[in-house]
């Protein structure tokens, strides 16, 4: 694949990351996506995060052009109860800026810099949980991308909010 020399994907840290934006990005990314916005309030916990991302249970991806954020993904990694032999990374968050997702491809970019930083680690599976509803500003959902990458479609999810 061929990608514009200006996109620049790297592992990084939450505290670097904060710096550059990353707390108003999660905010713009808890907009688009988010469901039962009325009784889940975004409020990271940035503490836990550090706690996790210097056990390396949860590194950062940065995506950057030129230098700028334009977006950023995380994943939980480690091994299943059911699979203590399997090192597995699943993400947590993932996201590029909507006025930047068509130039140079940089979710895609992201997607597979996530392979391979994710093989360097150790990491034998890679799990992706994505929103079904939210649907591209070109009209597909990150599943055809996910499918296009080779991964296969393997479980659903159900929420229920339990106040009231």
């Amino acid at each position: 694949m061929r990608y514009s020399e200006t996109i620049a994907v790297a592992w990084d840290t939450v505290d670097r990351l904060l710096g550059d934006g990353l707390e108003e990005m999660c905010a713009l990314h808890y907009e688009e996506v988010a469901v039962d916005k009325s009784d889940i309030p975004l409020a990271p916990d940035w503490d836990e995060y550090r706690f996790l991302e210097k056990r390396g249970k949860l590194p950062w991806l940065s995506v950057r052009r030129q230098g700028r954020l334009i977006g950023y993904a995380s994943y939980f990694i480690g091994f299943g109860l059911h699979y203590k032999l399997t090192k597995s990374g699943q993400n947590d968050l993932m996201f590029i800026e909507r006025g930047e997702r068509r130039k140079g491809a940089p979710g895609l970019r992201m997607l597979v810099e996530a392979e391979h930083l994710m093989r360097a680690l150790g990491v034998v599976r890679l799990i992706y949980h994505t929103k079904l509803h939210v649907v591209s500003d070109h009209g597909t959902k990150v599943g055809a991308l996910m499918e296009r990458l080779g991964y296969c479609h393997f479980e659903d999810c159900y929420s229920k909010i339990l106040r009231g």
